[in-house]
């Protein structure tokens, strides 16, 4: 499929998510209900189905939010460069920015707020077991592209070369998802050379530099990629429906980087409006908040599948401890809030999807707006919904 006509599906599926999303919430709030939308020509009625699943699932966490006492401007204020790694720091930013008491892990949809901004979407069953079970069969697909970064000597204890540390990964017994994890992005600025006037590449993950041929790995990620169309496609709508200024600005960066010869070719089976996803199989994560990715006003997506019943997403800012079961999708910035991984019974992966911002600046798109409830809801519906919610 030609880069345009992937930009073009994501935004016509984008487009029905949104409006089931608008439907969906006008059967809840005191106005006239919408109109349920008419199925896109261009999407088979089977998957039309599943975008309404995450439409409903983000209803579900909408109606069911959980109000901290700060806002996020606060919050970010307080933080300054800290990557979770200084305890006495984290302790001190609790006493002034207090998470919420929850005392037992939660398992359903739910929203955390401040001060207006939706700060956490956590969807748990956001994907099909169907979806999941395709999701899964793909990974061995990328098994050349997860064994280039295997784990590596223990770095116990490291808040900054933890990523590939042994000691997180499961043993290596035959396990068929493997052990690693890939970074895959169709535009790519070198960390320290993030200037606009410095070179985009694709990431070495995902694509050689221009001349040379794709080695095994990259032809693997690739892949793994172009079976997983949908995949993008689902979590995308997730993000459009959530975040609809950061899907704008997204939307409109990967518009333009499928202009540039050299990066059309990978933008053909892009169809995440995220500028890069990395694919982590078989690690838990300790503590820590990604510094170098996302920032103040953009969503990164988490998706796990697979690790069995007793997986846990933990924000222990936010004071919350998330059932992480297979086919759960968590969107908040990773930038900002402290977030970990527990360990697991059964092989898992995670695909995590985020923003590099000076990606976005460099392809004359802007940052977002902050994730303000309001913005997802036509004017008033917001106020409505706060109001109903507050009393129940």
């Amino acid at each position: 499929m030609a880069a345009a006509a992937t930009l073009h599906l994501l935004d016509i599926c984008a487009n029905y998510g949104v409006q089931c999303f608008l439907r969906g919430m006008s059967t809840h709030l005191p106005v006239d209900d919408l109109p349920p939308p008419p199925l896109p020509d261009a999407v088979p009625a089977q998957f039309c189905a599943e975008i309404r699943v995450v439409a409903h699932r983000i209803i579900q966490a909408m109606r069911n939010p959980i109000h901290v006492d700060w806002s996020a401007d606060t919050y970010c204020a307080l933080l300054g460069g800290h990557n979770g790694g200084n305890a006495t720091f984290e302790e001190n930013l609790r006493q002034r920015v207090p998470p919420l008491k929850m005392s037992t892990p939660l398992n359903e949809p739910l929203t955390v707020i401040a001060a207006g901004e939706i700060i956490l979407i956590y969807l748990p069953d956001m994907l099909l077991p169907e979806r999941q079970a395709e999701i899964a069969a793909s990974i061995p697909l990328a098994s050349q592209a997860i064994a280039a970064h295997p784990p590596k000597p223990d770095n116990i204890g490291s808040t900054s070369r933890w990523r590939h540390s042994e000691y997180l990964y499961a043993k290596d017994t035959g396990l068929a998802f493997g052990r690693g994890m890939t970074t895959l992005s169709p535009g790519w600025l070198n960390q320290a050379q993030e200037g606009p006037e410095d070179t985009l590449y694709v990431s070495a993950d995902l694509g050689a530099r221009r001349g040379r041929p794709d080695n095994a790995a990259q032809i693997s990620a690739q892949t793994w990629l172009a079976a997983n169309q949908e995949t993008g496609i689902l979590l995308s709508v997730a993000l459009a429906i959530s975040h609809p200024t950061q899907y704008q600005e997204t939307r409109k960066a990967l518009e333009y980087l499928s202009t540039l010869p050299d990066f059309a070719q990978h933008m053909q089976n892009w169809s995440f409006a995220f500028n890069v996803v990395t694919l982590i199989c078989n690690r838990r994560t300790p503590a820590h908040r990604d510094r170098s990715s996302g920032g103040r006003e953009f969503y990164d997506l988490l998706l796990t599948i697979g690790g069995g019943p007793r997986t846990m997403l933990s924000l222990p800012g936010l004071g919350l401890k998330l059932q992480y079961d297979s086919g759960a999708v968590a969107l908040f910035s990773g930038n900002q809030h402290l977030h970990e991984v527990s360990g697991f019974l059964e092989e898992r992966a995670c695909i995590a999807c985020y923003a590099r911002a000076p990606v976005i600046r460099w392809l004359n798109a802007n940052h977002p707006q902050p994730p303000a409830g309001r913005l997802t809801l036509p004017q008033g519906w917001w106020d409505m919904l706060m109001a109903q919610t507050s009393s129940t």
